[in-house]
């Protein structure tokens, strides 16, 4: 059962689309197996070497700066051999909340997670309830069909992992993956190829989900 306090992010206070859902929701022991799932996790997917080289967040000895760095770099590049370079900024809206259980699963037994540990992963997903705190007073309890809980140790893991597969379906552009947010791009000479290519690398990642 998880207690989900809304956090005002920016713009109008009036519209609840502009607060963040933080969950309260581990006691001591659960975070403690929480970050003992995740050390196992973690070098597990290190060790097979399964998460795309350009994910930045949510990783040790990765940062903003690291990304932005690799951008430049490429674009630069571009610039040296005389090319154009487009980029398309992704941004997804509520991305923690929007995760689909059976797909994130999928992902986990793609890399390798199965059996008894996949069925744990499973059993924390599912069956999860929550109610809404706010200036006081309580909503009433719901079961959470979806998502990763933001507050929680193991939900930004199981996000970059949820998310992991997009470079494997833009093929002739670059990617670069920050969390929620992506930047996919692109150099050529010719604008018109960047253009008709840029929409159907896009296009092909819509099957992500």
């Amino acid at each position: 059962m998880a207690k989900v306090i809304p956090i005002y992010k920016d713009k109008v206070k009036e519209n609840f689309l502009n607060y963040r859902p933080i969950s309260l929701l581990l006691p001591s022991v659960s975070k403690i197996l929480e970050k003992i799932v995740h050390k196992r996790l973690i070098f597990f997917i290190e060790f097979h070497d399964l998460l795309y080289d350009n994910q930045f967040g949510f990783r040790c000895k990765h940062s903003t700066i690291d990304a932005v760095i690799k951008l430049i770099t490429d674009t630069c590049k571009g610039l040296d051999e005389n090319e154009e370079t487009l980029a398309v900024y992704l941004d997804l809206s509520n991305a923690f909340d929007t995760i689909d259980h059976s797909i994130l699963l999928k992902r986990l037994d793609f890399y390798g997670i199965r059996g008894q540990v996949l069925d744990w992963f499973s059993s924390y997903l599912y069956n999860r309830k929550e109610f809404v705190h706010c200036m006081g007073s309580n909503s009433h309890a719901e079961t959470i069909k979806c998502s990763v809980s933001q507050g929680s140790v193991l939900g930004p893991l199981l996000f970059i992992v949820y998310t992991n597969d997009l470079p494997r379906y833009i093929n002739l552009a670059k990617s670069i993956l920050f969390a929620d947010d992506a930047t996919v791009y692109l150099s050529s000479k010719h604008l018109t190829y960047l253009y008709t290519t840029m929409t159907n690398e896009l296009t092909k990642s819509n099957r992500l989900v």
